[in-house]
């Protein structure tokens, strides 16, 4: 698993791709999956740096990765979430639990499960957005979400 300057590495990739081709709106469907997958980066870059999370009212140290929760929960007696099933395709879903039940990310839990909403909708059943669509998601989904990581993990990563 990649450590926190190897995630911040990666959201920087994303991010320089994403400079690349957005203006053009050639590829809106692939804006919006790279803007998705570049908060998915940066916030395991900021998960790494925290050390320590409140997860549903538990004190959980040394969680270093999303998918580390189901064990440091089960550590706490916190029990599994309903549903959860522990295999490569729940990463995503143990990622949004960890970000809605944590005290210090609950506050970007609305936008960054928006984007991943319309990620999996541009992955899966919609290729084609509207300039005005796309336009609309960086602007009141992923630039917030940049911004928040900036002002409370100093990532100064722009768009």
């Amino acid at each position: 698993m990649p450590d926190s300057n190897e995630h911040y590495a990666h959201a920087s990739h994303n991010l320089e791709f994403l400079k690349s081709f957005y203006p053009s709106h050639k590829f809106n469907d692939w804006a919006i999956t790279v803007a998705f997958y570049t908060s998915v980066h940066i916030f395991e870059h900021a998960l790494a740096k925290s050390k320590k999370i409140t997860y549903r009212g538990y004190d959980i140290v040394g969680i270093e990765h999303s998918d580390q929760l189901p064990s440091f929960a089960s550590k706490c007696g916190i029990g599994k979430p309903s549903g959860l099933k522990i295999d490569s395709r729940s990463q995503h879903f143990i990622r949004n639990l960890l970000i809605e039940g944590s005290t210090e990310f609950s506050a970007i839990y609305g936008h960054y499960n928006s984007l991943y909403k319309k990620s999996r909708q541009s992955r899966y059943n919609k290729f084609s957005w509207s300039d005005i669509e796309v336009d609309l998601v960086i602007k009141h989904i992923f630039n917030p979400l940049l911004k928040w990581f900036s002002d409370h993990f100093s990532t100064k990563l722009e768009f």
